[in-house]
């Protein structure tokens, strides 16, 4: 897909299509437009206009019926950048620890739409791109390496030049084939599925920072395994590689959700009852100051400890401004967004909630009205639907104390309410980014538990001239919902002007 971009702040992609308004024309040079308080010209008019004057460049006008000249603005209309070739190596490998690395050259028809930043992103061949997830976010640079899940995958790279032009292309599909484990000894399917996690998690760990490589068969605590992890997430992010740090995070969040929390019977299983790789990591760990790890050594803990360690680090980095507010933005959000159906307890959902929340306040509105803003809303609306998870679970339990059902039907009422709250704010913020418009438009979010709309509302919508700046929410829900007709608390939010 592709956009046209304009000067003056032009821009429209063609994946927001726009039915023309009504136009009346003379022989080709003057093109009215209805009168209206506020001036905007949709993609499709100013094609309109293009296509009668035969020309990339051209004049808008703007007067009061035979009256003087009031203003004019000379519009210059370009081509968004196009990718020209893709190289992605090498076309297959295996889950998780080959290493791939795609480049991509592209063209610009005017050189003031330069510089052009570029991104990558991958999508199973047997869904659709708008499934796709960031390898690399929009930067100034032209190539990214990356590690990719079993399956073909295609790679999607997009171009996106200073005036928002954006256009992508497709190169694939990459065979990843599954990882081949080591013979494994005879064991329940509960320890199995440990001991692969575990030999896969220890392999992402040393192919991320081969300089911090530890030989895991000579060390079996389960510290270690910790440590690892840890120390591996902390250099990546001490070293700046945010971006590779944000990558292994939400891989090895993948494989920690393989390892069962329970067993065929609900219970516990003890990690001294597996062999292997899981057995290994029984041993009560030595220093348990290390982030993340417990004295308890059961397959729920493990999985909880290491998950905890990987979803911090996300957590860290939506903690800070310039990387919530710039485009990596997505990628944390994502990550975000793919954890919480796993998400196990209520703290859990907490964190993410928390880091969900914190990019909501900090992103730009037009990142908000942008794919961000849908990923987030995608985010709050599986918080709703994991929180409410919560509370039916507990109030089923029969083994469930009444305080502690109490206490958690309290925290998921809370978590509910943030959730709301957190929406709320997405859509305060993201609806001024459009135009002004009397019937429905602006930026609309459909998501598994909610639709919504929101958008700027002309003055005179709003009684009068001089009413103060106000905005449209519409929330339609099936789970729960929260509607805002106005701004309650002026100056706190991002105004309609």
């Amino acid at each position: 897909s592709s956009s046209r971009s304009s000067f003056f702040s032009l821009h429209s992609s063609s994946s927001h299509r726009f039915s023309p308004s009504p136009l009346s024309s003379s022989s080709g040079a003057t093109t009215t437009l209805a009168t209206t308080a506020s001036l905007v010209l949709p993609l499709s008019q100013i094609a309109v206009i293009q296509q009668q004057q035969q020309r990339d460049k051209f004049t808008v006008y703007v007067e009061r019926e035979s009256e003087n000249l009031l203003a004019s603005v000379t519009i210059q209309v370009v081509d968004a950048p196009n990718v020209t070739s893709i190289r992605v190596q090498p076309s297959s490998g295996t889950a998780y620890t080959t290493t791939f690395e795609a480049t991509a050259s592209v063209f610009i028809s005017d050189t003031a739409t330069a510089p052009v930043l570029m991104s990558f992103a991958y999508f199973p061949q047997s869904t659709s791109q708008s499934d796709s997830r960031v390898l690399c976010p929009f930067s100034s640079v032209r190539d990214c390496k990356f590690t990719l899940p079993p399956g073909d995958h295609m790679i999607l790279i997009g171009a996106r030049d200073v005036l928002g032009g954006v256009s992508y292309r497709q190169f694939g599909p990459v065979r990843v084939l599954a990882q081949q484990y080591p013979s494994f000894a005879q064991q329940t399917t509960e320890c199995l599925k440990t001991s692969q996690a575990v030999f896969l998690l220890r392999q992402m760990v040393e192919e991320a920072y081969p300089a911090f490589h530890v030989d895991y068969h000579s060390y079996g605590l389960r510290d270690d395994m910790c440590r690892s992890l840890n120390t591996t997430l902390a250099n990546l992010w001490d070293l700046g590689d945010v971006t590779n740090m944000l990558s292994l995070s939400r891989l090895a969040m993948d494989v920690i959700d393989e390892i069962p929390r329970k067993g065929s019977d609900g219970g516990d299983i003890s990690l001294s009852e597996c062999p292997d790789y899981a057995g290994t990591l029984a041993t009560t760990p030595t220093n348990t100051t290390i982030s993340g790890c417990s004295t308890s050594a059961t397959l729920q803990s493990l999985s909880s400890e290491l998950w905890q360690i990987a979803s911090s680090f996300v957590a860290r980095a939506a903690s800070v401004p310039e990387i919530a507010e710039g485009e990596m933005a997505l990628l944390v959000t994502e990550t975000l967004q793919d954890s919480i159906d796993d998400l196990e307890t209520i703290e859990e959902a907490q964190k993410t909630l928390d880091a969900l929340e914190m990019i909501t306040n900090h992103a730009t509105p037009e990142n908000l009205a942008s794919e961000l803003g849908h990923v987030l809303a995608d985010g709050f609306s599986a918080m709703l639907l994991k929180v409410n998870s919560f509370s039916s679970s507990n109030a089923d339990s029969s083994s469930a104390t009444i305080l502690a059902t109490t206490t958690t039907t309290t925290s998921s009422c809370a978590l509910l309410n943030q959730t709301i709250d957190s929406m709320d704010v997405l859509l305060r913020r993201a609806g001024p980014t459009s135009p002004p418009q009397s019937n429905t438009g602006g930026v609309q979010y459909t998501t598994s538990a909610f639709d919504a709309t929101t958008g700027s509302i002309f003055a005179d919508e709003a009684g009068g001239l001089n009413a103060s700046s106000s905005f449209r929410v519409t929330v339609d829900p099936t789970v729960t919902a929260s509607t805002t007709t106005s701004l309650s608390s002026p100056g706190e939010y991002e105004r309609a002007q």
